[in-house]
Formats: C-alpha cells, structure tokens, sequence
C-alpha cells in the first residue's frame, strides 16, 4: 500500500523537480533509488523492513514511470515522436499485464524475493542504455539556488491531498465487512485530503501575486477545455484499466479454478493487443497527427464494450471461449488510449509546461485507478457476507466480480465521453488557418506581403480570393527553375522586409513563398556562416513549398550534411500535389530534430477544410510556443 501511495502521489512533483535540475539528475537519482531499495526489499527480514523499504522504492518507481513519458520528446525528433510515443505506451501496457504473469510464475515455482531482485539487472541495462541520450542541465544554479525555485509548500500541499485520498481509497476495501468507510482513520484521511486540496488551491491561486516561484500547479492548465477533458478521460481510463487487470486474474483464480500463472498467461489476450495498438496508434500520429483525437475516442468506446461484456461472463468454473474475445477487445481499447494522452498532452502545451502535463495524466490516471479498485473492494466486502452463506460459493464470487465488471463499464463511459468531445471540438473548428489562429489567441500578430510579379491564378487559387494575383518569381516549366533574375529579386525582397519591417517570430510560407523563404535563410547562412538563422526567423512553417533555389536562381539546393534550414519549422504537404516530392525534398533539408510534417492528402492549395486548419493551426501554436522556449 505504501508503494502505491508514494508512485502515485509523487508523480507530479518528479516532473517537476526534472523541469528545475534537468531530466538527466532526477531520472538518474530515481532509478538508484529504485534499484537500492528493490535490492533491500528483495533481502528484507521481516514484513516491517519489506513495508519500510516498498516506500521508498515506491518514490524511485513514481520518478521513473514520470519521467519516462517526459523523456521521449527531449531525445527523440518530432517525425519520429508519434512512433515512440506508441512504443513507450505498448511497453507500459505490455508491462502492467505481464506484471501478474511473472508474479505468478515466481509466487508459484520459487520465491517473492526474486520479484524484488529481478529489478537490478534491468535498473543496470536501463542506466547504460540511457546514458549516451541524456544529459546534464547546462545551469550555473547550486543545488541549493535549484531547491528555491520549487514551490515547496504547494508540493507538500499537494502530496498530502493525493497521498492521504490514495491510503484512504485503498485501505476502505479492505478494512473488512464494509465497514472501511465509517473507521475514524478513513474518514480523517479523506477529511485531511480534502482540507489539504482546498488549502493547495487557494495557496497556489495567491502565489504568483506575492512571488516570483512558479507555481507547483499551473492552475490555468486545467482551466484549458481540451486540457481538462483529456484529464476526465484520463481519470476514467485509469480506472478501467487498473480495475480490469487487477480484478481479472483474481476471477480467474476464484472463479476458474486457475493456478496463478495460468491466470496471468490467460492475461495475455488484453496484453497483446494492447501492445500492438499502442505502437499502431502512435505511428500513426506521423502520417496522420489529426486522427489522434479520433482514436483516442474509438479506443474510449472499445474499453466501455470491452469491460461491459466482461460482466457478462458466465460463473461457472469454466473459461467461456467468448472471454478472450472480449479481452481482446478490450486491449486494443486500451492501446488506441494510451499513447494518445501523451501525444495530445504534449500538442496542447508549451514546452515548458510538458512535464507537469505529462505528471497530471500519470497522475489522473493513477487515481482513476485507485478509486476504482476502492469501488471494486467496497463491492466485495458488500457481498462477501451473502455469499458465505451460499453453497455454490464459486458461482457467488463470479456475480460479484461481474457486478465489479459492470460497475467499472460504468465508470469508463466518462471516459469515452470527454474523448467524444475532443474529437468535436477538433474537427468542428472552423475557419482558415489564419482566423483560426487569432481566434483562438488574439494576442498573435500576422504581417502579410504580397510578391511582386503578377500572374494568372494558379489551380483553387481563385476560389479563396478575387486577385489581383502575384508570384515571387517567374517560372521556367521547360528548366523547372525560375529565370535567375527574377529569384534573386525575390530573395532580396525578403531580405529588404525583414531589414526595414522586422524583427519577426516567424514566417509562414506557400507555395514559392516557402521556397523563397528557404532560399532567403540557405542564402543567410552561405554569407554569414558564424550567425545564426533565427536572426532572420525563429520558426518557418512551408505549405506546399519546394527546395530552395542557390541566390543566382540558377539551380535548387540539394545537399546532405548540415541542414540547408536550421530553424524549428512544420510543413503542410499533400499527396495530391504534382509538387509533393519537392515539399518533401524541402522537408529533408531542415533539421531533422525539429522539422514536423503533416500531410492533409490534397493538392497543391492552401488549408480550408476544418479538420486541416484545426491541424495546421495546432502545429502552428506547437511551433511557436517551441521556438520561442528554445530563444
């Protein structure tokens, strides 16, 4: 109990503490506890030392199931983040199920003190695997100057309202004979929480008024609607998930008959596919970053059907055929969720405030769980009492079970319905990109530039605009590159804006507007190979654009190396598009670790339906906010 406690309620506070000394120090510290103290536990000599030491271990462990969801985005490439995002949820997924197998496997045929042991060895691979992608904070602070930019008292706060919710939900339901909640210790405990959250709020409200310390909570977080749904369903997701791990191998062993590692390999139809459609779903997001609400919304309806047709099992002592099914329905349930909070949770905020997002869904989550497996406890000890009393006493733990299966169902349709409407707020957000944009922060300043040699309009030009129409440059169809004095022109256009109208954050580019943009930035850095580009931009974003010409116009770049664009930028592509090889083209020139790509499937056109503005303008936001944090 006290290892759930401490992995749960010190999530967020881990986030935290990394966002100050910096990933590297508080993972590394983390995972020593954790592996110090799994070592003592595993050569503990009486249940006080075992419950002692499970504590702290609990702390390492809470800092290493935080951060790892933090770590992802540091060391991995935008292109790439959906991918490993999936694959670092299938390992949670895969790994919270196969908990039970291998617990089962050492409980039944060795003995508990290798559950303990066995994590040594995989501390040890962890620290060599990890090290060469991490690295210490470049900060000047003292350990001492670190601790006083943490907001201590709204941690504390915070930590006694989670911790003393998490004792009192799991100590309820199993005080025994439902009489858990009326104890004195479960009714102070939910008292203090209570107390403790409203004292948490109101001081983290109050301090930014009187400090200069960030808050622990970035209350105003919450108070983002997207933000906040995505919390709701993390919480009843949570609960389902937990429940229907925890509760299923027991019915199995109560109800079935079934050894305990016979119970966890009947597991593996929710893990699989658990698994599976985590590292799906997340390499999705690449191709398609906008289905990303929808599955989590396919995945919230999958986990409600799953775990209510599991409260359908039969309760003799045979396994129903029809259970795997469900199963399986269940985990890709489970596997469209999971990476999707991550990937959704980091979309909608700044860089700065990704690992406390990330600390708010584990910690969601977590509690989502806890209070579903007090739920399941509360029905148990309801029930108990009436099935003693029964002859079948089998068939009697298997209707309890199916109304804890019921319940849960119940609880995860909040889930499913917060996720249903993400997916509207997304795909019903109206308007070009631009609108879009200002509607959603008014505080952004557009500057718009027309070219200066006038053209006939190109193919769903027209349709957005009445002209006159302008291009950057002529265009040689025959040589595929534009007259070369014409693109010089251009390019010291942009340059002469910049120079009288700038500083600008950003530019947006289309069609040979991106094109010129990327010639102006490769043209920058070939005459001043010692400045950076983001003296010209911070960030670039290239609808349907093309490789950059060199400044005579006479050819494209197309080198390998060092990147030709070395700023943050996203790109707008389609698969319809004669010009899409060269938007890609463009793509491959820019910084690998930075460059985001998003293909909507049309032509050669700018934005307008609402599901590509709702993306374009969300990649748009992500930019800005990035290279902004990184100056």
């Amino acid at each position: 109990m006290l290892f759930t406690n401490h992995r749960s309620g010190f999530l967020l506070l881990h986030a935290r503490l990394s966002d100050v000394f910096g990933r590297f120090t508080v993972f590394y510290a983390c995972l020593a506890i954790f592996a110090l103290f799994s070592g003592v536990c595993g050569a503990a000599q009486s249940m006080t030392q075992l419950i002692v030491f499970r504590a702290f271990q609990g702390l390492g462990a809470s800092g290493l199931f935080s951060l790892t969801m933090v770590i992802v985005p540091d060391i991995t490439p935008d292109r790439w983040l959906g991918l490993y995002s999936g694959v670092v949820s299938s390992v949670f997924a895969f790994s919270s199920v196969l908990g039970p197998v291998l617990g089962g496997v050492l409980a039944q045929h060795s003995t508990w003190r290798w559950v303990f042991l066995l994590n040594l060895p995989g501390a040890a691979v962890c620290a060599f695997l990890l090290l060469p992608s991490l690295r210490w904070k470049n900060n000047s602070k003292s350990v001492r100057n670190g601790w006083r930019e943490i907001d201590a008292p709204g941690a504390f706060l915070f930590l006694a309202a989670t911790i003393f919710l998490i004792y009192a939900l799991q100590s309820a339901s199993t005080v025994g004979n439902g009489n858990g909640w009326s104890s004195p210790a479960i009714i102070g405990c939910l008292v203090g929480s209570g107390v403790s959250l409203i004292m948490f709020i109101g001081y983290e409200l109050v301090l930014p008024r009187y400090s200069s310390i960030a808050p622990f909570f970035p209350l105003p977080l919450l108070l983002q609607p997207d933000i906040a749904l995505l919390m709701i369903s993390a919480f009843f997701m949570g609960s389902s998930f937990y429940s229907t791990i925890i509760q299923l191998p027991q019915r199995l062993q109560h109800v079935n008959d079934k050894s305990p590692t016979t119970a966890g390999v009947l597991l593996l139809p929710v893990l699989l596919p658990s698994a599976g459609f985590s590292a799906l779903s997340g390499g999705l997001y690449r191709k398609f970053p906008a289905a990303t609400p929808l599955l989590l919304f396919c995945g919230g309806v999958l986990q409600v059907i799953g775990v209510g047709l599991l409260s359908t099992l039969p309760t003799g002592s045979s396994v129903s055929n029809s259970q795997y099914g469900f199963e399986v329905m269940t985990g890709i349930g489970f596997g469209l969720m999971l990476p999707s909070f991550m990937i959704l949770a980091r979309d909608w905020v700044s860089e700065e405030q990704y690992a406390t997002a990330m600390g708010l869904v584990n910690t969601f989550r977590t509690l989502g769980g806890c209070v579903s497996i007090a739920v399941c406890g509360a029905i148990l000890n309801k029930e108990l009492d009436k099935a003693s009393r029964i002859s079948n006493i089998k068939s009697a733990y298997g209707d309890i079970y199916n109304e804890q299966f019921f319940v849960m169902a119940s609880l995860s349709i909040p889930s499913a319905l917060a996720a249903g409407i993400i997916l509207m707020r997304q795909y019903t957000k109206k308007g070009p990109v631009i609108h879009h944009l200002l509607q959603d922060d008014p505080t952004l300043s557009f500057e718009f530039y027309d070219a200066e040699v006038e053209c006939p309009p190109a193919q769903g030009i027209e349709a957005l605009s009445e002209g006159p129409f302008y291009q950057w440059y002529l265009w040689d169809h025959l040589q595929k590159i534009p007259p070369a004095q014409t693109a010089t022109n251009a390019i010291d256009n942009v340059l002469d804006i910049i120079a009288e109208e700038g500083p600008f954050d950003g530019v947006v580019g289309f069609s040979q507007g991106a094109a010129i943009t990327a010639s102006v930035l490769a043209h920058y850095s070939k005459k001043n190979p010692l400045e950076p580009q983001t003296n010209l931009f911070k960030f670039a974003m290239f609808i349907c654009g093309s490789k950059p010409f060199t400044y005579d116009g006479m050819n494209r770049i197309d080198q390998c190396g060092k990147p030709v664009v070395q700023i943050p930028t996203a790109h707008v592509v389609g698969k319809k598009d004669q010009w899409y090889k060269e938007s890609l083209g463009l793509f491959a020139l820019c910084d690998a670790h930075s460059a985001k790509i998003y293909d909507h499937g049309q032509g050669h056109s700018l934005p307008v339906n609402p599901q590509t503005t709702g993306v374009v303008a969300q990649m748009f936001k992500i930019l800005s906010a990035k290279a902004n944090f990184a100056c």
